[in-house]
């Protein structure tokens, strides 16, 4: 018989499989990025809230802090041991597929 646990753990091996399944079919620079580093939908979708974020800060003219940033991606991505480096590459996802979109956190931040 399957203890409570040993079923979460199970239910969340399906979760992150058909995740990778979904980021597989769509391909793109930024789905291969993040298949690449072994994240979850849950720490993908947090990444979009902080790009968001950023994205609305900067449209409307607010100081963006590199740092502050990269603290609240690295914060998301803990299970990977992360660094600076994760967080430029990911920016240089973004930006090859929504180029207009993230150009200016990938100057601002990055570049």
């Amino acid at each position: 018989m399957i203890n409570s646990d040993e079923l979460k753990l199970i239910n969340d091996r399906l979760d992150k499989l058909e995740f990778q399944i979904e980021l597989l079919k769509q391909r793109s620079p930024v789905n291969d990025y993040i298949l690449e580093s072994n994240l979850t939908k849950k720490e993908f979708h947090e990444i979009l809230d902080v790009m968001d974020k950023y994205r609305a800060l900067i449209d409307s003219g607010k100081e963006a802090n590199k740092y502050s940033f990269e603290t609240e991606i690295l914060n998301i991505v803990k299970s990977i041991d992360a660094n600076y480096q994760f967080c430029i590459h990911l920016v240089q996802s973004f930006k090859k597929k929504f180029s207009k979109r993230f150009i200016l956190i990938n100057k601002k931040f990055i570049l």
